[in-house]
Parts: C-alpha cells; structure tokens; sequence
C-alpha cells in the first residue's frame, strides 16, 4: 500500500511539472476576428490594423480592423503612442462588454 501510495504521488507529480513546462510553450490559435464569436474566454492572437485608439489614464482601448471585422481591444497596460494603420498582433482573452465582443489585451507587438 505504501509502495502504491509512493508511485501515485511521484507519478501525479511528474505530470504536474509537464504541465506546467508545456503551459509556458503553447501558443493559441490565431483566429480572424470574425471567428471570435466562436472562442468567448478563451484565449487567442488576432492580427490586423489599428482604426481607432483612445488612451486613458488607467486603460486604454484601440480598434484592430482585418479583412473579416473589427473588435475593440482593451489593455491596462502603460503604452507609447500607438498610432493608426500599424499592423499588429494582439494575444489576449477573448470576452464580453455590454453585449459587444472584446479582447484584454496580454500582449501586443508590431508586425
């Protein structure tokens, strides 16, 4: 019984420490934004061009257009001025604000 209890323990272990170590190298899907729909809390990358930015004291919103829609994105994240017509790639966990889709921002980098 002991011995059982031993090989559990270490098994459950091991697969813990996978886990966490594939957890660092996945990468999500990148989704058009049209699809977005479909992918409610989950987490995705979009890529398309800035429209629309308005940046707050606290938070910050811009517009990202691709050839299939446009969703606002919202980061709390400090940012240099960001400015129309950059190509960006945006990772970030798609949700819901009074009925309309948008993404929190994670991360974000100029294509």
């Amino acid at each position: 019984m002991q011995r059982a209890l031993q090989i559990a323990l270490t098994l459950s272990l091991i697969g813990v420490f996978s886990l966490a170590l594939l957890a660092q190298f996945y990468e999500p899907k990148q989704i058009p934004i049209a699809n977005l729909v479909n992918h409610k809390e989950d987490i995705v990358i979009i890529q398309g061009e800035v429209v629309k930015v308005t940046q707050k004291p606290t938070v910050n919103f811009f517009e990202i257009k691709d050839s299939t829609g446009t969703i606002t994105v919202v980061t709390f994240d400090k940012m240099d001025k960001l400015d129309k017509r950059l190509l960006i790639s945006v990772k970030g966990k798609v949700t819901t604000y009074k009925g309309k889709l948008e993404l929190i921002a994670d991360r974000m980098e100029i294509i």
